[in-house]
């Protein structure tokens, strides 16, 4: 069985629904906090740029134009325009 067999059998047998959050264009000194929501994987797409994405209780993570992020059990995060660490 090839790694794309395994992975198709795993997700035919989940079910799996799917929620637009919010779609955003941000730019300049921005900050915004989502607040934690259990049971939810969420995931951030930068199409343009970068940001850092700050999950509670872990370091900032710089993200650049092409990365996604995937943030597991709805982890309160924080989304900024410059370093949180500034």
């Amino acid at each position: 069985m090839t790694d794309s067999d395994l992975l198709s059998d795993v997700f035919s047998t989940l079910r799996i629904e799917s929620q637009l959050y919010f779609k955003t264009d941000f730019k300049g000194n921005y900050a915004i906090e989502i607040p934690q929501e259990q049971r939810r994987i969420r995931f951030h797409l930068v199409l343009q740029g970068q940001c850092w994405l700050t999950p509670k209780g872990e370091p900032p993570l710089l993200l650049s134009e092409g990365d996604l992020a995937l943030v597991p059990d709805g982890i309160a995060q924080v989304l900024s325009g410059t370093s949180p660490l500034c």
